[in-house]
C-alpha cells in the first residue's frame, strides 16, 4: 500500500457542483472536505467536512444529498470565536453545526478561503487558541484534478448504490453522487489511519481524537512490523536458481 511521505499533501477534485479534497487530521482521522458554495451554509467559498457518502432526500423524491457531520463538539472557546466574528445568528449557528469538532475547524481555517479570508483576524485567532492550534496544518496543494462526469441520458430516475444507501435517484445526482464518494475511497488509502469517516459512517467528537491518534499510532507499528516480517520471508525464501541448483547436485551426488 502507497502512502505519502508528507500526509500534508492534497489533492483537491473541481467539479460543476463544488471542489471536494480528503485530508488527514493530526488526530489521523481522515476527512472528506467540500467548498462550500454558500446557499444553505451563507459562507461562499469555505470548506467544510462532511461524510464522505449521500443519502436519499427524506422530503424530495428521487434526490440526493451530501451528509453532513452529525456530531457538534466544538469546544466552547471555539465557539465564541466563531460568534465574535460571526455573530449570534443563523450563520454561525450553520457554521458551527457543519463543522462537528475542533480539529475540522483547525484544518478548514488552514484550508483558508471563504469566511477565514474574508475576517483574517478569525483566521489568526483559531490559528493560536488552545482548543485548535494544535490541529492546524500546512497543507501543501500536490495537484487539482477536473472531475469529469458524462452526461445524463435520461431525466427519468435510475437505480443508485452508493456508499450510505440505495434507491431510485435522477441519473445527473447518481452519476455526481458515485463519483465524489468514489474520490474519497481513492485518496483514503494514501494515509494511514484507524479512523476513515467515510468508513466509519460516524464523526469523531473533539474528546476522542487523542484515542483515535493512540489506535492509528498502534495501527502503524503493527503494519510495519508486518511488512517487515514479510520481506525477511521473502529472503529466506529459496529462489528459482537456487532451487535448480539443489537439483542438479542431487542428481549428481557426490563426486560426479
Amino acid at each position: 500500500m502507497y502512502h505519502f511521505k508528507n500526509k500534508d499533501r492534497i489533492t483537491i477534485y473541481e467539479n460543476s457542483a463544488r471542489d471536494m479534497t480528503v485530508v488527514q487530521g493530526n488526530s489521523t482521522v481522515i476527512y472528506p472536505f467540500y467548498k462550500s458554495s454558500g446557499h444553505n451554509s451563507q459562507s461562499d467559498q469555505t470548506w467544510f467536512p462532511w461524510m464522505g457518502y449521500f443519502d436519499l432526500h427524506p422530503g424530495q423524491k428521487n434526490q440526493l444529498y451530501m451528509v453532513k457531520p452529525n456530531t457538534q463538539s466544538m469546544s466552547a472557546s471555539s465557539i465564541a470565536i466563531i460568534q465574535k466574528y460571526l455573530g449570534a445568528g443563523d450563520k454561525a449557528t450553520n457554521f458551527i453545526s457543519r463543522m462537528g469538532n475542533d480539529e475540522a475547524l483547525a484544518i478548514s481555517c488552514s484550508l483558508g478561503g471563504g469566511e477565514w479570508h474574508k475576517y483574517p483576524k478569525f483566521r489568526e485567532e483559531i490559528i493560536t487558541a488552545d482548543a485548535t492550534k494544535s490541529y492546524i496544518k500546512l497543507l501543501e496543494l500536490e495537484s487539482v484534478k477536473k472531475m469529469v462526469l458524462k452526461a445524463p441520458k435520461t431525466n427519468a430516475p435510475v437505480s443508485f448504490k452508493g456508499k450510505g444507501c440505495s434507491g431510485e435517484a435522477m441519473e445527473v445526482q447518481a452519476a455526481m453522487a458515485t463519483a465524489m464518494e468514489n474520490v474519497v475511497s481513492k485518496e483514503t488509502p494514501k494515509f494511514v489511519s484507524a479512523y476513515s469517516v467515510q468508513d466509519k459512517k460516524r464523526f469523531p467528537k473533539t474528546n476522542e481524537l487523542a484515542g483515535i491518534a493512540e489506535l492509528s499510532h498502534a495501527k502503524a507499528i503493527r503494519d510495519s512490523y508486518i511488512s517487515k516480517l514479510s520481506s525477511m520471508k521473502k529472503l529466506s525464501s529459496p529462489q528459482p536458481q537456487d532451487s535448480e541448483a539443489l537439483k542438479s547436485s542431487v542428481r549428481l551426488g557426490p563426486g560426479k
